[in-house]
């Protein structure tokens, strides 16, 4: 959340390009995280594919993370539906 009149500001680096955000403040250190997760997802697709312009390494990326978090999505809407019905005891339950 970011409160009026106190900001962060934060310079990123993707794919050797600086680009400088604004953020609340105190939330310097997770957009940096954020940029370093999606550093890496940057750097894989221009090893895989070289200098396919800014856009579109950005596009793909974003794609690529979006996907990770609608399958993240559905895998904890699988695991509250199996808690719900009863089916899911958690890992130590099994054990017993």
């Amino acid at each position: 959340m970011v409160t009026a009149g106190i900001m962060g500001q934060v310079s990123l680096t993707l794919n050797g390009r600086t680009y400088r955000l604004a953020c609340g403040e105190g939330e310097e250190v997770r957009l940096r995280e954020l940029a370093d997760h999606m550093g890496e997802r940057v750097d894989a697709i221009v090893r895989k594919f070289g200098q396919i312009g800014d856009d579109r390494t950005l596009l793909m990326a974003s794609i690529m993370l979006a996907d990770d978090y609608f399958e993240t999505r559905q895998e904890l809407d699988r695991l509250k539906r199996a808690i719900d019905q009863g089916e899911y005891r958690g890992k130590k339950a099994k054990r017993a």
